[in-house]
């Protein structure tokens, strides 16, 4: 699985043998992607204090 930025779309890249697999390696992605989301968000609502 490869996660890459461009301008502002994100591009996911997974390859899987099977849909469960394929399925699972997208929830992943989505996770990280959400938790990096709020984690730079954290960050800017800090810095503006």
């Amino acid at each position: 699985m490869g996660i890459d930025l461009f301008d502002s779309t994100i591009i996911i890249n997974i390859e899987a043998k099977d849909a469960t697999s394929f399925r699972a390696s997208l929830n992943s992605a989505i996770k990280w992607i959400s938790l990096s989301v709020e984690i730079a968000e954290l960050a800017i609502n800090r810095n503006n204090k």
